[in-house]
């Protein structure tokens, strides 16, 4: 039995129905977590309701941007030894408070919304890359040695709260799924081209193709703009908003996600141990970890026309952005139509993927890492 002192950690999260409140309620949920303060979404409850179940019932819910300033807020900090910030603090200056009163600062970063500039003496003491390419920018002569010895950690899927009872193995492509999420930046995932690729597909094979988004109405406007043609496709089916997360990838065969700059994408890694076909870009780093990469000729990717270097908003880095056509993105699909024996053989290895980056593996690498960083800056 191990005599160790046990660290208290805490986050600021979302407890909405999104890719931040999703990670940061599984990382609740696994125990790396221990204490929680709930930040209200900008857009409002109307748009993206807080979920105020998922924690404990006296759980501080925070309404305002300043937050630093709250006894609930300075109460949360006395009780932890290491602040774990997912994409963001929300307030930069939560992370001086928190160096002030020797906390470890650590932040699961997404590089496309890091800012270009941090506030003075508000940057992280540390960072868990949650992708390769997340790793490489922050290693990069723009950020000297500052993280240079923090680790890649692969975000470990949760198959309670997305994956149900899966895996299962997939032998036919015949019925399609796109998550249009919340639509996000620039369409970064895709969901235009997925629209504009309908007419590309194989009039004489049997398909469907079911879009989701919690953005209904967001959706119905691309729609309007880019795809109208798509609204009288019999073939097509819209949903939304989406509420069931237990039921994302329960009745389909093959995930289409042309996506094109973030590094961590839960929803492939999701939709991969549920046994379906992840139909994504052939973008680093998606074709490392995902086994439709280079190494097998790239059956099930669709590639990349051009890259742009471009920023999701004003104030944060630049990024690469991959572009994809839609006729490529329907070729892969008419060809994984006519391939059962590729669908088979793509499925059966995709659904390893939960084997090896699940809670079971990783939560103890979690809390070595983490302790570990409480030590170094008590030390």
């Amino acid at each position: 039995m191990s005599n160790e002192k046990p660290i208290r950690v805490g986050a600021i999260v979302y407890a909405t129905s999104q890719g931040l409140g999703h990670l940061a309620r599984s990382f609740y949920r696994s125990g790396v977590i221990d204490e929680v303060v709930i930040i209200r979404h900008p857009h409002g409850e109307d748009e993206r309701p807080t979920r105020k179940e998922w924690y404990p019932q006296k759980t501080p819910v925070l309404d305002r941007r300043s937050f630093v300033v709250t006894n609930e807020f300075r109460n949360f900090l006395n009780r932890i030894d290491c602040l774990l910030c997912f994409e963001t603090p929300f307030d930069w200056q939560a992370v001086k408070l928190a160096k002030d009163k020797r906390i470890a600062t650590v932040l699961i970063p997404m590089h496309e919304w890091y800012p270009e500039r941090v506030p003075v003496n508000c940057e992280f003491d540390y960072m868990i890359f949650p992708s390769l390419l997340d790793r490489d920018v922050f290693r990069s002569p723009t950020y000297g040695d500052r993280y240079a010895k923090c680790p890649y950690l692969p975000i470990p899927i949760d198959p309670p709260i997305i994956t149900g009872e899966f895996p299962r193995v997939v032998t036919s492509a015949k019925r399609f799924l796109h998550n249009a999420g919340w639509i996000g930046s620039r369409n970064h995932k895709g969901t235009v081209e997925v629209l504009q690729a309908v007419k590309h597909l194989d009039g004489e094979a049997d398909w469907t193709l079911t879009i989701r988004s919690q953005n209904y109405e967001g959706l119905a406007r691309l729609i309007r703009e880019y795809a109208p043609e798509v609204s009288k496709n019999q073939r097509v089916s819209i949903e939304g908003p989406v509420t069931d997360e237990c039921n994302l990838f329960a009745h389909h065969d093959v995930y289409v996600a042309p996506e094109k700059y973030n590094g961590l994408s839960l929803p492939l890694q999701e939709a991969a141990a549920s046994g379906m076909v992840v139909c994504t870009t052939d973008r680093y780093p998606t074709n490392v970890w995902y086994p439709g990469g280079k190494e097998h000729q790239n059956e099930v990717m669709i590639p990349v026309s051009k890259i742009e270097r471009v920023r999701v908003s004003m104030g944060h880095l630049q990024i690469e952005e991959s572009i994809v056509r839609p006729e490529d993105v329907a070729e892969r699909m008419n060809y994984l139509m006519r391939s059962p024996e590729v669908v088979r053989q793509f499925s059966a290895i995709g659904a390893k993927i939960g084997e090896v980056w699940n809670w079971k593996t990783y939560r103890p690498i979690y809390e070595k890492v983490l302790r570990r960083f409480v030590e170094e800056i008590r030390s």
